[in-house]
């Protein structure tokens, strides 16, 4: 039997990684457009729209957050953007974890037991 190596446990992790946000996806993407639906989230709306009238803010920070939500509090833009922001710290985290995992789980040899010891 061929040992584990670190690669292996990277390739690993990083397919639980993409298994794990596709189906974090199928979840969020429904529940996401059912909440928006029984009128969740309108109340941070109406506070985000009373925080844009602040003249601190520049107009193209407030144009392009009307238009992330401009279809009400289910915005394509911000699921989008959601999405790949945890697709990308999943793939992180998922490879990290598989190497980590190889590292402390991985059994060694009698023959490597003998040369280091």
């Amino acid at each position: 039997m061929t040992p584990v190596t670190l690669g292996d446990g990277a390739l690993v992790g990083l397919l639980s990684g993409g298994v794990g946000s596709v189906v974090y996806a199928m979840v969020t993407i429904p529940l996401e457009f059912v909440k928006s639906r029984l009128g969740f989230g309108l109340q941070e709306l109406e506070q985000l729209e009373e925080t844009l009238v602040d003249p601190k803010i520049p107009e193209a920070v407030r144009q392009m957050v009307r238009a992330l939500f401009e279809g009400g509090t289910f915005s394509i833009g911000i699921l989008f953007i959601e999405l790949l922001f945890f697709m990308i710290t999943a793939l992180i985290f998922a490879t990290i974890g598989g190497v980590i995992g190889v590292a402390l789980f991985q059994k060694n040899s009698p023959e490597e037991l003998t040369r280091i010891g």
